[in-house]
């Protein structure tokens, strides 16, 4: 009988975006012919509030087993951001007041610890995604010797709690998504567990992507992914008007849910959300992809622009970002409007450089993000976790 797995996520289904939550899916796409598959997560779809969604308990999508527990106290983000700011700025915290930062932090889901904890036996390995949240903080402690967890880690103040110490300790085995984060989680906690292996992800555009229609009419530079101010967007709306006073047919478009703290601006377009080829038809035809976030464990964006054959230009603050420019020869990255204002000035003139990028990029995606490679970095990785156990 095939061994039987679980995966620990915060929130998972076809309509929630994320990193973290979109790899996970990856993961589960790429071996769930091998295993018996459990996705074990909350009911909620949004990370902002946490707020109930889906029907609690088990279904099954795409012939994944998954079981949802709802949550029990919704986020309230405005206090939630007072808090926080007052957390941080104390110098030592408490174990307990650690415990209470992580509850408010959610997605608080008492119910689905208790699943953990009692049908530990049930199954051979859990996956855990992220650090940063209530059912990993709290979970993976539960079935430590049978835990593996891909941290997808951050240089954020909470990454440095003695709560995230601890629980990457614990854990059997890490997966990193990139040599940066790899180094950066090792520098801040370097008791971590020692057991670790370089995952990454997998990209299939679709077949004809040349062929797409163009959605916009005119040039572009494409973002896409969550409208949060945490992605850096006030600053690249900021950049953008700079450069735009050079070339006004220059338009910025922002793929995602809308959000109503984001002010629209002179230039920049909202589409909203849009289906996934629709997203690869914004891809194909914009001129460059723009990256402003700082943090980044991966970037699905990146690699996704890469695969298209678009340049790309990311915030220099992202050791994760600028690694991939650097091995690809597809990016630049820029540390402010100067920086910004040039290097797009350089996509935007450079043809025959703007080529040759392109060229590089979809050539660094092909040769190091496909599925089989993928499949297998993760199927090694849970089979030997499986036998440590049995040692």
């Amino acid at each position: 009988m095939k061994p039987k797995i679980a995966l620990v996520i915060q929130r998972y289904g076809v309509d929630v975006l994320g990193g973290a939550e979109k790899l996970a899916a990856q993961v589960v796409e790429a071996i769930k012919g091998d295993y018996r598959i459990t996705v074990i997560t909350t009911t909620a779809i949004d990370y902002i509030s946490w707020a109930n969604h889906y029907d609690k308990g088990t279904t099954i999508e795409d012939e994944v087993e998954i079981i949802r527990f709802p949550v029990v106290k919704e986020r309230k983000i405005d206090g939630f951001n007072t808090v926080n700011e007052k957390f941080f700025s104390k110098n030592e915290k408490s174990a307990a007041e650690e415990d209470e930062w992580f509850k408010m932090q959610g997605p608080e889901c008492p119910d689905l610890i208790a699943f953990l904890k009692k049908n530990k036996s049930e199954f051979d390995c859990f996956v855990f995604f992220t650090y940063l949240y209530y059912p990993t903080v709290f979970g993976l402690p539960e079935v430590a010797g049978k835990s593996i967890l891909v941290p997808t880690a951050h240089d954020e103040h909470p990454f440095y709690l003695n709560k995230v110490k601890d629980v990457l300790k614990a854990a059997q085995g890490l997966v990193f998504n990139t040599g940066s984060e790899k180094e950066l989680l090792y520098r801040i906690h370097p008791d971590s567990v020692s057991r670790w292996v370089i995952g990454g992800t997998f990209i299939e555009p679709p077949e004809g992507l040349e062929n797409l229609p163009r959605p916009v009419s005119g040039q572009y530079c494409l973002y896409f992914g969550r409208l949060d101010k945490g992605k850096g967007l006030y600053d690249l709306f900021d950049y953008y008007q700079v450069i735009r006073a050079y070339h006004p047919a220059l338009q910025l478009v922002c793929l995602g849910g809308i959000n109503p703290e984001i002010k629209s601006r002179v230039g920049i377009l909202f589409p909203g959300y849009v289906s996934e080829i629709e997203k690869w038809a914004y891809i194909a035809n914009c001129e460059f992809i723009v990256v402003p976030s700082l943090l980044e464990s991966l970037s699905l964006t990146l690699l996704e622009g890469f695969a298209a054959g678009r340049p790309a230009l990311v915030n220099a603050k992202s050791d994760v970002m600028v690694e991939h420019c650097r091995k690809s020869g597809a990016g630049l990255w820029y540390s402010d409007y100067t920086e910004f204002a040039a290097c797009a000035e350089y996509l935007l003139n450079s043809q025959s450089c703007w080529k040759k990028m392109g060229k590089n990029g979809a050539l660094y995606v092909k040769n190091h993000y496909y599925r089989e490679k993928f499949r297998k970095i993760y199927i090694d990785f849970i089979n030997s976790t499986i036998k440590i156990q049995d040692q």
